[in-house]
């Protein structure tokens, strides 16, 4: 029999889960799906899971292929679990993998390499101590994995090892609900009369910048159009640009313009992609941007900044503007604004790239990977 065990904090099942799923069931004829413990979620994330533990084994309990589902350690770092039931080959989604050596095969999956690029946005104890637990888990057979060309990069430059890196491009996840179809009247939006931005307030999205250039925008133009900001605070006080945007939209007699809704569901979600006008990403650095993908397979427009991941998944199908620069943020939301012509046109060219970044073309990308015969 040969094991496959794949970690994970599974906090809502999408088609990136099921996608990984499938394919590592093909690298052996035993499943094994470890469920980080919240508390765990809360040490690694910087904050609580949506669902409680029991709920998320339940929902990877009921995913085809899956053999066992367990409970992962409730000490960060010890890998009990892994040198209990001694996989074949071992899937960490999340960064860390175990520091103990194993003869089996390791994928990790590294996102992005913020913790080397942005010190400053995490506390230095935490920080220390997760850039610890990685390296102590790359050696032996692991092949990395991360979201695109820029991070694959920026990786070999910060972590400075030998092991292969490999680029999955993500899909954005599909939301489930239907479109709340009352949900904009109930808001006080009005359709094709906002600009909207989804996601938390993380300084590294660059969210006060955004409420600076639509006051701008707002001068210049005359416009009564809105600047919907939907999600939540920053993943820690330290990262937390939420109540900076509150103080601004004061400070700029900005209240009922900038409109901050919080967490929503999928369905309002839904109905906000539908309504908007454009979608703005003025994010300082990210490792992929999934934000803009889904925009755009919702047929919006996209403004984001020339950060360089962006650049790259976006394909010259969205409008880019100067990482930083208000003055052209503003520039490019005016340009938007009057030339419906040039609006149809990125709405045409987002609508052609999405398709890019379908679940099938994720799912085939991780198969050659994953059935690949490491070196």
């Amino acid at each position: 029999m040969k094991k496959v065990m794949v970690f994970g904090v599974f906090d809502g099942i999408h088609a990136g889960h099921r996608a990984l799923l499938k394919q590592a069931k093909d690298l052996g004829n035993y499943l094994i799906v470890v469920v980080a413990p919240d508390h765990i979620v809360t040490e690694l994330k910087g904050h609580s899971p949506r669902n409680g533990l029991v709920g998320r084994m339940d929902e990877v309990g009921k995913i085809r292929g899956v053999k066992e589902v367990l409970i992962g350690d409730h000490q960060n770092g010890t890998w009990e679990v892994v040198k209990k039931h001694q996989p074949d080959v071992l899937i960490c989604p999340d960064f860390v993998s175990p520091a103990a050596s194993m003869p089996c095969r390791r994928l990790t999956v590294i996102h992005d390499a913020f913790f080397w690029q942005m010190p400053k946005n995490y506390p230095k104890w935490w920080r220390t101590y997760f850039l610890n637990l990685i390296k102590k888990g790359l050696k032996e057979q692991t092949e990395i994995i991360t979201t695109t060309e820029y991070s694959k990069q920026a990786l070999k430059k910060h972590l400075r090892v030998k092991f292969p890196v490999s680029v999955i491009y993500q899909s954005p996840k599909t939301l489930a609900d239907r479109r709340d179809s009352g949900f904009l009247k109930q808001s006080g939006f009005r359709e094709k009369s906002y600009f909207l931005h989804i996601g938390t307030f993380d300084k590294r999205k660059n969210l006060p910048l955004l409420v600076k250039a639509y006051a701008d925008f707002l001068k210049e133009t005359g416009s009564d159009f809105q600047l919907v900001l939907a999600g939540g605070p920053g993943q820690s006080k330290q990262m937390n640009d939420f109540p900076v945007v509150e103080e601004l939209v004061k400070t700029l007699g900005l209240e009922g313009k900038v409109v901050l809704p919080g967490y929503l569901s999928d369905s309002q979600v839904k109905a906000l992609y539908a309504g908007a006008f454009a979608y703005v990403f003025p994010s300082e650095n990210e490792g992929f941007g999934i934000p803009i993908v889904e925009a755009m397979g919702y047929g919006l427009p996209v403004i984001h900044s020339d950060q360089p991941a962006l650049l790259e998944v976006a394909g010259g199908a969205g409008l880019a503007s100067k990482t930083g620069d208000q003055k052209d943020l503003a520039k490019k939301m005016i340009l938007l604004s009057r030339e419906n012509t040039l609006r149809q046109d990125f709405i045409r060219k987002g609508s052609e790239r999405s398709e890019d970044f379908s679940p099938k073309k994720f799912i085939d990308s991780f198969h050659q990977i994953i059935l690949r015969t490491p070196d």
